[in-house]
């Protein structure tokens, strides 16, 4: 049986099954990747802007 992708939603947030927190430390010079809401996409193998339009 082939497995559908769920609707894609028009904005990147952490309800999409392929936005994570990024793993890299220090993105911001900060020490944190939050300080600029920065989610790393598995789907298009990237860093994009929280709560901006989904670039999948």
């Amino acid at each position: 049986m082939e497995k559908k992708e769920s609707p894609k939603p028009k904005f990147c947030d952490l309800t999409c099954e392929y936005a994570e927190w990024p793993k890299d430390k220090a993105m911001d010079g900060a020490g944190s990747c939050r300080t600029f809401q920065a989610l790393h996409c598995r789907k298009i193998k990237r860093i994009v802007h929280k709560n901006g339009l989904c670039q999948a």
